[in-house]
């Protein structure tokens, strides 16, 4: 059976696996820059990606140009070090919401002959599964198993876009589906919006039962310019 690779030749790109030992050893297709603007930063590049259908969307790397001037904004509202700023980044803590940069699930048939392997964080001797395994340094932190399938739940310490990493996962044999994880029920999120020569954030609090839908919120407005020049525009409350 012809399986295609195509959309995941960025993942096999400069590899440098040891398949001598049964632990998958490499070097590592992505650098750490794991702040928290930096963090916040790519999750909200992610969600641009996917929101606007940008290319970058099939990128598992998220590529440093995009979320870079993202990291400066919101590193500019900080050291603003006004009022407001201290009080959603200091006090509040708010932080952008919703989706995994570490964490992908994905379901594999039961019938794979490697399942077992996988499982205990082995090679499989599947080519593709075990390179994208090493280029992003992931590892097995629980699986659960069901009739026909067996859900594996895969880790990183590397913050990449978890979702381009699942649809390359979904191009190996036996594997039905692959996703990057995401939490509900968060009480606290950042939205972004470009303009032609800056970028508007809102900071949101959530308050109620987030789990069955935040009933209403608070929000703080900032505006950062090209310059990384912040404009406050203000507080409200929904409903």
């Amino acid at each position: 059976m012809l399986r295609p690779i195509v959309i995941i030749l960025l993942v096999l790109t400069n590899i440098g696996c040891d398949k001598k030992t049964e632990s998958i050893v490499c070097d590592p297709a992505v650098d750490k820059d794991t702040n928290l603007f930096a963090t916040n930063a790519k999750k909200l590049a992610v969600r641009e990606f996917f929101e606007n259908n940008l290319p970058a969307k099939n990128s598992i790397v998220i590529p440093f140009s995009h979320y870079e001037p993202i990291r400066q904004a919101l590193l500019a509202i900080y050291l603003t070090q006004s009022p407001e700023a201290k009080l959603i980044l200091d006090t509040l803590k708010i932080n952008a919401a919703s989706i995994s940069l570490n964490e992908v699930s994905v379901n594999v048939s039961n019938d794979a002959t490697w399942l077992n392997d996988f499982k205990k964080g082995h090679t499989t001797g599947d080519t593709l599964l075990d390179q994208i395994m090493c280029s992003y340094d992931l590892s097995v932190i629980d699986y659960g198993n069901f009739q026909e399938l067996t859900t594996i739940i895969l880790r990183t310490d590397y913050e990449v876009n978890t979702n381009a990493l699942g649809k390359a996962l979904n191009v190996v044999l036996w594997i039905s589906s692959g996703t990057g994880n995401h939490r509900f029920g968060d009480s606290r999120d950042i939205l972004m919006t470009r303009g032609v020569d800056y970028m508007d954030f809102t900071f949101q609090q959530f308050y109620g039962d987030c789990l069955a839908g935040c009933v209403e919120h608070d929000f703080w407005n900032f505006r950062v310019y090209i310059n990384n020049q912040v404009e406050y525009l203000g507080k409200g409350h929904y409903p």
